[in-house]
């Protein structure tokens, strides 16, 4: 699966590590978009929350390129990628 931001390219890179091999960061990827969709659509659940879907994951995935210097972004490993 191709990731659209900087911070799910360099997170990839974890599964390289024993402990994140399985880990599919495109499975949690598809799950989130699915559960995401739910907030706001029905009375019950975040009725009250604006549209947070995965295009508002993607939009703060994205801020992270500007957000953090960039001289920082080439010392974090792939694990803490994978965190943020």
């Amino acid at each position: 699966m191709p990731f659209n931001t900087k911070a799910e390219r360099l997170a990839e890179a974890a599964r390289q590590i024993n402990g994140f091999k399985d880990f599919a960061l495109g499975g949690v990827r598809d799950k989130v978009t699915v559960i995401l969709n739910m907030i706001g659509r029905t009375e019950g659940v975040f009725s009250t929350y604006s549209l947070h879907d995965i295009s508002h994951v993607d939009a703060m995935l994205n801020m992270l390129e500007w957000l953090i210097p960039s001289q920082t972004q080439e010392q974090l490993t792939p694990v803490e990628w994978l965190m943020l």
